[in-house]
Parts: structure tokens; sequence; C-alpha cells
């Protein structure tokens, strides 16, 4: 083999394993909820890690999609100290009704639905929702606990 074939033969491998990389980050979760579990946390949200923490560190993402700020203000994205991996992404709200709840949950599970795109079959009372490889599941439910003096509207998406 040439030097120049050589050559060709490992840029291309390097522009492809990067180019894979960069297509792994799911966009749609990314826009929605401010992080993708599974990808390295966002650029713009990547300010180091905090001083003295332990294995994972926690962030609050603002909102910026207009139908999901006006339910849920930010997310609280867990990441990983060790390669900055978003693993888990939670948010959740009370309301003074079901009724208010669940119209809140139908357009968060739209959302949810474009970023984890297949309806969980294996456990459909955990996860509602999966990515295409079903290495990311999430969930969002109104749910009332006895002590709770209102419903309350949570999200959750994690890799599995």
């Amino acid at each position: 083999m040439s030097r120049l074939t050589l050559r060709d033969g490992l840029i291309l491998f390097f522009l492809a394993s990067g180019a894979h990389q960069a297509a792994a980050d799911n966009t749609a979760l990314i826009n929605a909820f401010g992080g993708d579990p599974g990808s390295p946390i966002p650029y713009a949200y990547d300010n180091g890690v905090p001083v003295a923490t332990g294995e994972t560190y926690t962030l609050r993402i603002p909102v910026l999609n207009n139908d999901i700020k006006n339910i849920f203000y930010d997310t609280v994205v867990d990441v990983a100290v060790s390669d900055k991996v978003v693993y888990r992404i939670t948010a959740a709200r009370a309301y003074r009704t079901l009724g208010d709840c669940n119209k809140a949950r139908e357009i968060i599970s739209v959302h949810l639905a474009v970023g984890l795109p297949f309806a969980v079959t294996v456990d459909p009372d955990e996860w509602q929702r999966q990515s295409a490889d079903g290495k990311v599941v999430g969930r969002v439910r109104c749910s009332r606990r006895n002590h709770d003096p209102m419903p309350v509207l949570s999200l959750t998406i994690v890799v599995r």
C-alpha cells in the first residue's frame, strides 16, 4: 500500500468516526429538554466540572422550546464527571387539578415522541418511549401520591 493510499485511508477513517459521533446526538431531545442521555453534555452548557464533586454533577438547564417552557421552566440534567456524558434528565411541576396536569402531559408527550420515536413494549408501565436503538427511554406522567396535595407532572429520560 502506498503512502498516499494509507494516508487517504486514515483520513477517511477519522472523518467517518467523527461523523458517527456527531450523528449520535439526538438534537430533538437536546433542543426540547437540554440534553441527550448517553451523549456528551452540549457544548453550550459545558463550563467545566464542579470542584469537590462525586461521580456525577447536576445542571439546571432553562427550557428554550416555547411549548415546553410554559410547562417546565427548566430541566435537571445529571452528568457523569469522568466523561461529561448525560445519563438522566428530569423535570417536575405541580398542578392544581389532574385535568390541567393531563393537558400539560399531552404537550410534553408530543415532544418526547419526537426525540424518542418508538413506543416501549417491554415494560410500558415503567417507560413509555424509547430511541431507535432502545438505549434511551423516557416517560412523562401525572401522579398523585397520598402525601402530595396536588397532582405532579414528572418527566424522566435516562440511558437504559
